[in-house]
């Protein structure tokens, strides 16, 4: 990385150690000092004549005036923040429990949703990741988003891909209720989703295989719920469609009564749009 230039023409290097001593890029000549203390330019030898740094990479010999010609280099970082997708970010429940570890304690957090496009509150006794064995959990938890992505839910427990074996995920709900509606599917893709449904007891398992998946889940419950939408999971940059369809049995009377769904994923040869990539 190429240090950036004070007004007075000096190089500052781009990293500094604990002792404000610079550890990245060569120093200005001696000269500089010198010369400065005097009230004189430096003198034009000191400045084209070939020297080496300990700390310049590999030892490489190049002249101050060389040095300072570099050309900056492009900002990767920023560049590739500038095309990230903000349809990728957590802007939703689900996609919130997946961004902590459930060992943080617990959780309480309102505000902007990262992708802009809504607000959203919500607290839970224990909420993310299970560092051990894998998949989310949340205990006691309140949530409301209002935006591209609407919902409303409470739940006494949902524990989501919790590993069975290899390629097989667990998921479990207990006691949960939820309305929701927007473009922020549970899956992680990006579409449409709309449902309301409440569930006294419910357990799914999902088959991967790569970017391919398949869903199937039963339990107690009433309402239903589908969605459809877009993803790149593996970030191979091959599109992946995603969908899901879950209904009660006893929906059309208002009674709880079995409910089952499926779901999956299919990964297609046909490139990921720019839009979507995060």
């Amino acid at each position: 990385m190429a240090p950036r230039i004070t007004n007075d023409g000096a190089p500052r290097a781009s990293q500094y150690d604990n002792d404000n001593n610079q550890v990245y890029g060569p120093p200005a000549p001696p000269e500089k000092a010198k010369s400065e203390a005097a009230g004189n330019e430096r003198p034009a030898s000191s400045l084209d004549a070939p020297w080496e740094d300990p700390n310049w990479p590999d030892g490489q010999y190049m002249s101050y005036l060389d040095y300072l010609a570099q050309p900056e280099p492009a900002n990767t970082t920023n560049a590739t923040n500038a095309s990230s997708s903000t349809w990728t970010k957590p802007s939703s429940n689900a996609q919130r429990t997946q961004e902590r570890s459930a060992d943080d304690g617990p959780y309480a957090d309102a505000g902007i949703t990262p992708d802009g496009h809504g607000v959203f509150a919500g607290a839970a006794v224990v909420k993310g990741k299970v560092p051990r064995g894998g998949g989310d959990i949340e205990v006691l938890s309140a949530s409301i988003q209002v935006g591209l992505q609407n919902e409303a839910q409470v739940g006494v427990l949902r524990a989501n891909n919790l590993e069975l074996a290899k390629g097989k995920t667990l998921s479990i709900e207990v006691g949960t209720v939820e309305l929701h509606e927007g473009i922020h599917n549970p899956d992680g893709s990006t579409g449409f989703n709309i449902g309301v449904d409440a569930t006294v007891v419910g357990v799914g398992v999902t088959t991967t295989d790569g970017a391919n998946s398949a869903t199937v889940g039963g339990g107690l419950g009433i309402g239903w719920g589908g969605h459809i939408g877009v993803q790149d999971a593996d970030h191979n940059g091959k599109l992946e469609v995603c969908g899901g369809l879950s209904i009660g049995a006893g929906v059309k009377e208002g009674k709880l009564g079995p409910s089952g769904g499926v779901g999956g994923c299919v990964e297609l040869p046909i490139e990921t749009p720019s839009w979507l990539k995060g």
